[in-house]
This record gives structure tokens, sequence and C-alpha cells, in this order.
């Protein structure tokens, strides 16, 4: 029988902790970060840089969980999964779609979109996932390579400690 990998959680930090509990339904929860390419998105090659993605931000593409006494993030047993986009953009995020995934990665023609629940970045964060993202999928569809600059990330690494600490404290 397999071991069961023990999945990574972190607090949420000061900035956080306000969404989840001034949730409604009135409330739109969610940011959205988009580019245009030159082609049509590939939905599959989209789904492999999210799946390369994923182990770099561990705390971006996560799940928010409850637990007696706080809310935490808890990282993904798999990728998120993309979808095709809505008619409506930054459609508000249920407590059910949040608790599975914080973020939604979709494509229409040639856009890929991201939108993230706001306890699990800020539009700094969510700038450098959506920056990496891109770049990882243009290595994947065009073969080109993008180096890890101008906020864009190196994958397949171990993610640095101060990525993941709470400034809040500190500053």
């Amino acid at each position: 029988m397999e071991k069961k990998r023990q999945l990574r959680w972190e607090r949420l930090d000061n900035a956080a902790l306000i969404f989840p509990a001034s949730h409604r339904k009135t409330w739109s929860n969610v940011f959205r970060i988009s580019f245009s390419m030159r082609d049509m998105i590939d939905p599959d090659v989209l789904q492999q840089a999210v799946n390369h993605l994923t182990p770099r931000f561990p705390t971006i593409c996560a799940r928010l969980r409850k637990s007696s006494f706080w809310f935490y993030l808890e990282e993904l047993e798999h990728p998120p999964i993309v979808r095709a986009d809505s008619y409506q953009p930054v459609m508000h995020m249920s407590r059910e779609e949040y608790s599975s995934c914080c973020i939604r990665v979709l494509y229409y023609r040639n856009r890929l979109a991201v939108e993230f629940f706001h306890a699990v970045t800020d539009g700094t964060g969510g700038m450098l996932f959506t920056k990496t993202l891109a770049a990882e999928y243009v290595r994947l569809f065009y073969g080109a390579e993008v180096p890890a600059e101008y906020g864009i990330r190196e994958i397949g690494v171990t993610v640095p400690q101060e990525e993941l600490k709470d400034d809040f404290k500190e500053y």
C-alpha cells in the first residue's frame, strides 16, 4: 500500500484573515490577471504548464481550510484543472469552490487568465504567478526559453523560505 504524502499547510497571513471571515455572496472576493497571446491557447499545453507550476507556488495553488480556531491554506494534492472562460469574469467564488481550490485558470481564444481568491495572494503575488504561468506556457507551446527575471520565477526548484513568510509582522 502506497503511503499518502503529507500535504503542506500555512496559516493565513495577517492581511488575508479578513477574506474568509467577511465572505458574502454579494461581495466579489476574487481578482483577475490575464495575458493575451499571439495564437489560440491550447488547453492541453496550458494544463501542462499549470502542472509544472503547482509545486512552485504551494500557497497559491492551495485550498482554504478551517480548523477549530483559524483558517489556513493547504496545498493541493493535484494541480488545478484548466477551464474554458465563462461569459462572466470575476464571478464570486463560493466556499465550496475555494475549499477545493483558491484559483481558477481559464482560457478563451488567445487569452489566458487566472482568478485568485484574495486570501491566497495580493496583486503582486498574482502577477508573479501569472507571469510565470505565461512564461511556462510559451516554453512548452513555442519551445522558447524565457529567463527567470522581471517577476518570472524559476520552476522546478525548492520554494525559498522568504517567499513563504508573513512580512506583515516585519514591515
